[in-house]
């Protein structure tokens, strides 16, 4: 239960996909905040679900989540943020404005940017996580945390093999083979912490989170979330 567990931690004992499962599982409602080197981000939760994030990462801003997927140009990016630095406001106000976006599309493109940032952080092998309960109204598209966790785990994992099968570097800057043997758990050293409910997989290596990070354990909570939800 939420109330006789700590409000903070590090990823490195408890993964990032538990301690969400754990918050939704408890319907809370606050805002989690993320570090991890330089990088700090912000997810606001209303009942156990994601329903906007913040990110320091300068690759998780709007403006380059809409170039990355296709849904801008470069050169409409830069036009867009004149837009907004001259005329004062935010850049997806300057999107419609300019009618790059509609309306819509500019709350649906928000919706996966939140949970873009998300899943971004979904298999970091350390940081440190804090949960500050709130009651204060928080605005946004509610998003499914279950849906979000489980898909999120499988797109991470389909990336790096799509990297390793192109015979690109991953994220850390391992190269093909070193992720290979980190696959394989050949001729590396491991830790195992042993936790009251589960066991985690450190790569000390290359400290890169496993391909099925915490599945037991996910997989656990996902069985209680839905046993309660069908009760």
């Amino acid at each position: 239960m939420l109330r006789k567990m700590a409000l903070s931690g590090e990823l490195a004992l408890r993964s990032l996909p538990a301690v969400l499962l754990d918050l939704h599982d408890e319907r809370v409602t606050g805002k989690l905040t993320l570090k991890r080197g330089r990088v700090s981000k912000t997810v606001d939760l209303v009942n156990g679900d994601p329903v906007a994030a913040a990110s320091t990462s300068r690759e998780e801003t709007l403006g380059h989540f809409l170039v990355s997927t296709g849904m801008i140009t470069e050169e409409e990016h830069r036009h867009a943020v004149t837009h907004a630095t001259e005329f004062g406001g935010k850049f997806g106000a300057a999107l419609v404005a300019l009618q790059m976006l509609t309306p819509k599309q500019l709350v649906e493109q928000l919706a996966k940017q939140t949970r873009h940032k998300l899943v971004q952080a979904l298999r970091w092998p350390q940081g440190a996580w804090r949960f500050d309960p709130s009651r204060e109204v928080i605005e946004g598209v509610q998003l499914a945390m279950i849906e979000v966790v489980l898909s999120g785990l499988r797109e991470t994992v389909i990336g790096d093999l799509h990297q390793l099968a192109e015979g690109g570097t991953l994220l850390g800057g391992e190269k093909p083979e070193q992720h290979l043997r980190v696959l394989a758990h050949h001729e590396m050293g491991q830790q195992r912490h042993a936790l009251a409910e589960r066991r985690q997989v450190v790569e000390r290596a290359h400290r890169h989170v496993d391909l099925v990070a915490d599945a037991a354990d996910v997989d656990q909570q996902l069985r209680r979330v839905l046993r309660r939800q069908q009760a």
